[in-house]
């Protein structure tokens, strides 16, 4: 029997559309029409961005900054979109920051103040580059932020970053520098940080010193990250006060702080919160230890006691204070690991391998892709690859996450928690 075979089909030539006769033109109108991204609703493209950069502000705002730059329509589309996000560093002038908060002030819902934005960020949203090439006695003081503040209306978000950075800087210029106020009570125009949604904080120096007993603050996610600094006041005044004072927070982010109020008496510390203002949280996470830690950190009872769900970031935790808090990090169900110090890898294999609660280990990706990259023989290689197995085999949770330094609380956490609400819901 002969194989069948497909008869031959003759397809009409295929003319360039761009040709001026009659024949092509009808040719190019009976073609399917092409999906492109600029021919999507907006709503749609909204939902692309967020999948495409799921994470940080920082990263929405870069992927809407790089889109209004691939055509017209798509400029058209995500411009009023990108203009929400004010992302200012260290090095604007005050035309710069004044062309700005002009074409922005009506629209912009996030602030970011941050050092520098990286080499690669040089992009065109509002008529001018952003230069990372400035002057050093360019670097904003504190009032200068707070300015800024006061001349966006519609603010929602603000995140305050490096400000160690730009207060070094100045000093070294012999130029004034204050910390950075959180005025929450109402400005003469009827503005206040204590108006805003999230507040995000990290390597900065902050004081509260006026902070009045009976006012209520609308902040729904806030975190202090890095190390954070406190001038003539301490973070218990704000965070060990009655529900009356937060009673919209519903995430919180707290990592090592220091205290320089005259008279405090431990300077260095994981602050204290009220019980039950933590009781009442959607999710904690507190990062125990940071780069300029000079000391081991005692974590205080709260953070154990509570009901609350809380990740636990032992990744920089200090030498002493592994030895010393190594059986209340044994109560935490999950912690979280970015990086590994072969100094203390074995130590910490042994407090998580024995610890009865564990349940989730979150490590950072790019921490397994270095270590799988590098000898089997390298210790801290081998005790993370023991350190996983092991927990798989007890039945624990090995998560892998990205990168969190700009998060509010990490996003894998808040997605096995919602796993983990929806699996119980149906029990």
């Amino acid at each position: 029997m002969q194989p069948y075979t497909l008869p031959k089909i003759k397809l009409p030539e295929y003319i360039e559309p761009d040709t001026a006769s009659t024949e092509a033109r009808e040719l190019e109108e009976r073609r399917p029409n092409r999906c492109s991204l600029d021919s999507l609703p907006l709503e749609l493209l909204r939902d692309i961005v967020e999948q495409v950069a799921p994470r940080s502000v920082f990263d929405t705002q870069r992927t809407l900054a790089r889109l209004v730059m691939v055509n017209k329509q798509l400029r058209y589309l995500l411009l009023a979109e990108a203009r929400k996000t004010v992302w200012i560093n260290a090095s604007k002038s005050e035309d710069e920051i004044e062309l700005f908060l002009k074409l922005l002030s009506s629209v912009a819902e996030t602030l970011i103040v941050t050092n520098r934005m990286p080499l690669t960020e040089r992009f065109r949203i509002d008529g001018f580059y952003l230069d990372p090439d400035w002057p050093e006695d360019s670097a904003l003081m504190a009032w200068d932020v707070w300015k800024i503040c006061m001349r966006l209306p519609r603010l929602r978000r603000f995140f305050f970053g490096d400000y160690f950075y730009m207060r070094n800087i100045r000093e070294a210029c012999c130029l004034p520098s204050r910390p950075f106020v959180l005025h929450v009570s109402k400005s003469s125009d009827g503005l206040s940080l204590g108006d805003l949604d999230e507040l995000h904080i990290k390597n900065s120096s902050v004081g509260m010193p006026y902070l009045d007993a009976a006012v209520e603050l609308a902040w729904s996610r806030l975190a202090f990250t890095g190390r954070v600094s406190w001038e003539r006041s301490e973070p218990e005044e704000l965070l060990r006060s009655d529900l009356i004072r937060l009673p919209h927070l519903r995430t919180l982010r707290l990592g090592v702080m220091w205290c320089n109020k005259w008279g405090c008496r431990v300077r260095w510390r994981i602050p204290a919160v009220s019980l039950d203002l933590l009781d009442r949280l959607e999710a904690v996470q507190v990062d125990l230890g940071s780069r300029d830690t000079v000391a081991a950190m005692e974590l205080p009872p709260c953070y154990f006691e509570t009901t609350a769900p809380i990740l636990l970031d032992v990744s920089l935790i200090h030498r002493e204070s592994l030895e010393q808090q190594a059986y209340r990090i044994q109560q935490f169900e999950c912690i979280q690991l970015r990086t590994l110090d072969p100094a203390y890898a074995s130590r910490l294999y042994w407090i998580l391998v024995n610890s009865a609660r564990l349940r989730a280990l979150f490590v950072a990706r790019e921490l397994i892709e270095r270590y799988n990259e590098r000898e089997p023989t390298d210790k801290a290689t081998k005790t993370l690859r023991r350190l996983c197995s092991k927990l798989k085999a007890k039945g624990a949770e090995v998560i892998l996450c990205g990168p969190d330094d700009d998060e509010f609380i990490l996003p894998e956490f808040l997605d096995y928690l919602k796993t983990k609400r929806k699996n119980a819901g149906r029990a």
